[in-house]
Order: C-alpha cells, then sequence, then structure tokens
C-alpha cells in the first residue's frame, strides 16, 4: 500500500523571505514523482548504482533517476543557503538601526 506523500507549500511569510520555495517546492514534488515512476516502470534501478548496463531505456532512465535524487538533495540544501543569507541580512540592518 502506497501512502500519499503532499507537497509542503510555504507559509506565505516564507514566500516573501524566499519567493522560490514555492516553485522548489513543486519541482520537489515532481521530480519525486518522477523517481517513483521510473523505479515502477523499471524496478531493476537503484539510484545510487552507477552500473550503466541495459537497454538505452534503462541506460537514459538510470541517469535520469541519478539526477532526480541529485536535484532533490539540492533543493533544501539551497533553502538552507538562502535562510542563513536573509538572517545574515536582517543581523546587518539590526546593527544599522
Amino acid at each position: 500500500m502506497m501512502h500519499p506523500t503532499y507537497i509542503r507549500i510555504p507559509s506565505v511569510a516564507a514566500a516573501r523571505d524566499v519567493p522560490e520555495r514555492l516553485c522548489l517546492a513543486v519541482l520537489e514534488a515532481a521530480a519525486h514523482a518522477c523517481e517513483l515512476a521510473l523505479l515502477v516502470e523499471h524496478p531493476c534501478l537503484n539510484a545510487s548504482n552507477d552500473e550503466h548496463r541495459g537497454a538505452p531505456p534503462l541506460i537514459a532512465a538510470n541517469l535520469l533517476l541519478g539526477r532526480l535524487v541529485e536535484l532533490r538533495s539540492l533543493i533544501p540544501a539551497y533553502l538552507a543557503v538562502a535562510d542563513d543569507a536573509r538572517a545574515a541580512d536582517d543581523a546587518a540592518l539590526d546593527r544599522i538601526f
């Protein structure tokens, strides 16, 4: 039985701080859906498997799966850096005023 995955839509306040959060939330959900679809279509795929054997569709699917996993790991990393930059800007403004 599959459990539903929900898109975590940022709050309005979070979207004001980092507007790209909205697009990144949808991108992350789409990447996750693509991962699942590839794994269903090609059960022999493994995201950590760098051996590209098999028919061309399997080779391409394996490469795509790896990139999707990579993309999904970059989104939270980007958001953390954006949050840190925003906090640093706020702290700098607090020192000025």
